[in-house]
């Protein structure tokens, strides 16, 4: 009797496990399919250029150092307005089409007067005078036709070259919309290229594309470039803007046909 019991127990778990000494068929899980990763690039000229700078005068007397500071500030503005950069916000009498050829445009960054201290021989803080600062950044639209390195040379040798600071130059790329849409019709390609050849070394059928994510968009900071040696005399410095690369990088999963 027990020997009975014991062979009907083995026939119902064979029952139960589809088939005793038989390897249950493999099933594709529904989300199978093939993901990657697309990159587009393309490379721009730069089309802007900012350019930072300072005087910053130093005097015993807070009016002396203001008025030093405006003087020389005034000098700047003139050199930057004969090379048709105006004042944000500004306007100028011009004739015809002489608009066109404005260069671009300046505004204040920073003003600031602080206090100058210095340490006496007990080394205890003392009042040594004050330190005028004023900051402008300029905006140029036109780096081609202006001269850029005659633009700084000329700023470096005027009356205002003692206390004149150029703090550096940025160069970076303004209306990159239609530059942003070709990167990403590259990436987008790129990405379908790269899922139909791990199909085909597979042997399987690319399905359509089942989500696209834009997962980066890289567009340059802008390139800085020190600007030191625009205080020595010579020849201008040569400069160039060069190109800037603006890239866009997709995620796309595809699925798989007959899977």
């Amino acid at each position: 009797m027990k020997k009975i019991l014991l062979i009907l127990l083995l026939t119902t778990s064979c029952l139960h496990l589809s088939g005793c000494g038989k390897q249950a068929p493999y099933t594709t899980p529904s989300s199978a399919g093939i993901t990657v990763t697309g990159t587009g690039s393309v490379e721009v000229m730069a089309n802007v250029v900012y350019i930072d700078l300072s005087i910053v005068t130093d005097n015993v007397s807070a009016t002396q150092a203001l008025s030093s500071n405006n003087k020389q500030m005034s000098e700047v503005f003139k050199t930057l307005e004969k090379n048709n950069i105006i004042k944000v916000g500004g306007h100028r009498h011009m004739r015809g089409d002489e608009a066109s050829v404005v260069a671009g445009h300046f505004q204040t960054k920073r003003f600031q007067i602080t206090r100058k201290y210095k340490y006496s021989a007990q080394n205890v803080r003392v009042p040594a005078g004050w330190i005028v600062t004023n900051q402008i950044t300029i905006e140029l639209t036109k780096v081609q036709g202006l001269g850029l390195a005659s633009l700084l040379s000329e700023l470096s040798r005027t009356e205002t070259s003692s206390d004149l600071n150029i703090n550096g130059i940025n160069y970076g790329v303004k209306g990159q919309e239609e530059s942003l849409t070709e990167a990403r019709k590259l990436a987008v390609l790129n990405a379908i290229k790269k899922a139909n050849l791990l199909a085909n070394t597979a042997g399987l059928i690319l399905g359509e594309p089942k989500s696209i994510t834009e997962a980066r968009v890289y567009i340059p900071n802008m390139r800085n470039i020190g600007m030191a040696a625009f205080k020595s005399e010579g020849d201008s410095v040569p400069v160039t803007e060069g190109q800037q690369k603006i890239s866009v990088t997709v995620t796309m999963a595809f699925s798989i046909e007959g899977k």
